[in-house]
């Protein structure tokens, strides 16, 4: 079951963490956010098979 829900987060597009990252007061919180943001961008996003 966490497989599944680790999946879903998989899916959400790297361009919304950046956004979410930057609308964090926390320095540290929206950096971790941006990395992962930038780590999205290069991931297969044909994970439907």
């Amino acid at each position: 079951m966490m497989f599944y829900g680790f999946m879903g987060f998989l899916v959400i597009p790297a361009f919304v963490l950046g956004i979410i990252g930057s609308l964090i007061s926390d320095k540290t919180i929206a950096g971790v956010l941006l990395v992962l943001a930038q780590y999205f961008q290069y991931l297969p996003w044909d994970l439907s098979e």
